[in-house]
């Protein structure tokens, strides 16, 4: 049984509109193409997006870099920081560990720091955080959240929409609400 849309939480009917799955979790047709910042305003979340390029000397685009902010309605006690795991954070990595989850996959491509590791393992255990947090993260990207902000910065050699990064990071806080508060 559908929960509905992770971004509105409406239940769309089974002949109106699609949805789509988004780090474990479905998006109705109209937030996955790109109207989760407004639909999000009903959870009294805020959300917002900006993306530009980076060229070369020549003009040539080189990096699309998209910076997110979203905040939830209520904090969630939790921060964290993730970013990829490169050769640098895997020397780090002898002086700061990482909050490892587990699973080796995600455990030798993602670097977590966190203020509260115990919460943060817990969250980071489940298989759809751990998805969308591998979708979001390029290689000189990194996520944070702290209390109720949850940031993004993303670096890709691809263009990725602003209707696909939106929805990506609706899933994301969906996932820290659900996981982190209280039931």
């Amino acid at each position: 049984m559908s929960h509905g849309c992770a971004v509105c939480r409406e239940v769309p009917a089974a002949d109106s509109v699609g949805l789509n799955r988004v780090g474990g979790l479905d998006v109705c047709d109209p937030c996955f193409l790109g109207l989760a910042p407004q639909r999000a305003r009903a959870r009294g979340w805020s959300l917002n997006i900006d993306q530009w390029q980076r060229t070369d000397g020549e003009g040539n685009v080189v990096a699309y870099i998209t910076r997110g902010h979203l905040t939830l309605a209520k904090g969630v006690g939790i921060h964290f920081k993730s970013r990829r795991k490169t050769l640098m954070r895997k020397l780090l990595q002898l002086f700061a560990p990482s909050v490892a989850v587990g699973d080796p996959l995600f455990d030798n491509h993602v670097y977590t720091r966190s203020k509260n590791a115990g919460l943060t393992r817990r969250i980071l255990a489940d298989e759809g955080v751990q998805s969308i947090i591998m979708d979001l993260l390029g290689e000189g990207s990194w996520i944070e959240f702290e209390a109720n902000t949850l940031t993004t910065y993303s670096v890709r050699d691809e263009y990725v929409s602003e209707a696909k990064f939106t929805s990506e990071m609706c899933v994301l806080a969906s996932h820290l609400e659900r996981l982190a508060l209280p039931s």
